[in-house]
């Protein structure tokens, strides 16, 4: 079976690529704690969908670390399509960290940059893969919404 599947090319794996609208939503601040939701259009290159289990990564804004931020729930990527995906994290920052936010939330664009290793795959193949991503986001996208 297994055979089988690898010759219809089950197992090439083609990364996802997010295409645009990357956009943050702060729902809820605790103390170093912060809950939010990232927004963004992903485009699966894939003949299968993609899943993405919860994950913990270190989190870097403006190349200065800053805490970890875990994806609070699984997550799926249609196959062979462009589709806007939403997924819920928290952060658990370190201290100093909330006053600096309100300078980063003034900047015109903000570099985060995400580490560490996240498990992803389809069906019952999973497999862990090391992480790290840069990417910009503009400051206006940090939103505060109840």
């Amino acid at each position: 079976m297994l055979v089988l599947l690898n010759s219809c090319g089950f197992f090439t794996f083609l990364e996802p690529q997010i295409r645009q609208g990357e956009e943050i939503h702060i729902t809820k601040i605790n103390g170093k704690q912060i809950d939010f939701s990232f927004e963004a259009t992903v485009y699966n290159p894939n003949g299968y969908g993609l899943k993405v289990k919860p994950s913990l990564l270190d989190v870097y804004v403006e190349g200065e670390y800053i805490g970890k931020v875990r994806l609070n729930e699984k997550v799926k990527v249609k196959r062979k399509k462009e589709s806007t995906v939403e997924t819920f994290l928290t952060a658990e920052l370190v201290d100093g960290v909330l006053l600096k936010a309100l300078r980063y939330a003034a900047k015109k664009e903000i570099k985060i940059q995400l580490k560490g290793s996240i498990k992803g795959g389809t069906f019952i193949f999973f497999k862990k893969f090391e992480l790290d991503e840069t990417f910009n986001v503009p400051g206006a996208s940090f939103k505060f919404s109840r």
